[in-house]
């Protein structure tokens, strides 16, 4: 964000040049440091616990066989997902985003299948980018929707194992 409104007030400094013949303009750029509130909050008021199985979005074809476990210990979340593939266990956070309101559930500890960033960037190279840690979600209406691949811009895939562009989690049955 500090850099954003850095580039922001170069640009707009920069348009305020002109050059006529041999006259030029001297401009100074005062540097502002924006300090910024965090937009999400985490919390444990949201009832997330139970059971959760993926379910096509409008009659989406493919394979998706995810079974996400969410309990409550204490005052944290745990979960167990289970796929064809694989059983991960580990933490959930859930955090509430003050300017939407929207629940965000982060599955922590799972790597992405998959992520090859922005190949439209100028910085693209050859090399091979970190996989991601972790996994979120929007919660409403008892539905974690999870967006499982990017797009020929962003490639990514967060679960190989299935064939759905967006992963809803849709409960079943309540903890």
């Amino acid at each position: 964000m500090k850099k954003t409104a850095l580039y922001i007030l170069i640009i707009i400094s920069s348009l305020g040049c002109s050059h006529k013949g041999n006259t030029t303009k001297n401009i100074t750029v005062q540097q502002t440091v924006i300090d910024t509130v965090p937009t999400t909050v985490k919390t444990n008021n949201t009832k997330i616990e139970g059971i959760y199985t993926a379910e096509p979005i409008n009659d989406e074809i493919g394979n998706c066989n995810i079974t996400v476990t969410i309990t409550k210990k204490k005052q944290d979340y745990f979960f167990s997902l289970e796929s064809d593939s694989k059983t991960i266990n580990g933490k959930v956070t859930v955090t509430r985003n003050q300017e939407t309101a929207n629940t965000i559930i982060m599955f922590e500890g799972i790597p992405w299948s998959d992520y090859e960033g922005n190949l439209d960037s100028a910085d693209s190279t050859d090399t091979k980018l970190e996989i991601p840690i972790g996994i979120d979600g929007l919660f409403k209406n008892d539905t974690i929707t999870i967006q499982n691949s990017g797009n020929s811009m962003n490639s990514y895939t967060k679960f190989l194992e299935c064939d759905y562009k967006y992963i809803n989690l849709v409960r079943k049955r309540k903890g």
